[in-house]
């Protein structure tokens, strides 16, 4: 939990992130259920890249897959 409460910045889903999430839902040949996922991966690649630590680690990898600089480690 030490992590998590430094220094967490909440960012809102703009137009451009949503567009990202929908391409590589697409791309990955997912539906809107992984939409989330889809919205965590889409906002680190808006980022620039990112680390994402996760329990579910197969379908953000899935999701990541064409993005080299978003790195899924899992939980």
């Amino acid at each position: 939990m030490r992590i998590l409460n430094q220094g967490v910045d909440v960012l809102p889903v703009d137009r451009g992130t949503a567009r990202v999430a929908a391409r590589i839902l697409n791309e990955a040949d997912l539906d809107s259920c992984f939409a989330i996922d889809a919205i965590v991966v889409a906002t680190a690649i808006r980022l620039g890249g990112a680390l994402i630590v996760t329990s579910d680690p197969d379908d953000l990898s899935r999701l990541a897959m064409d993005h080299p600089d978003v790195e899924i480690q899992p939980l």
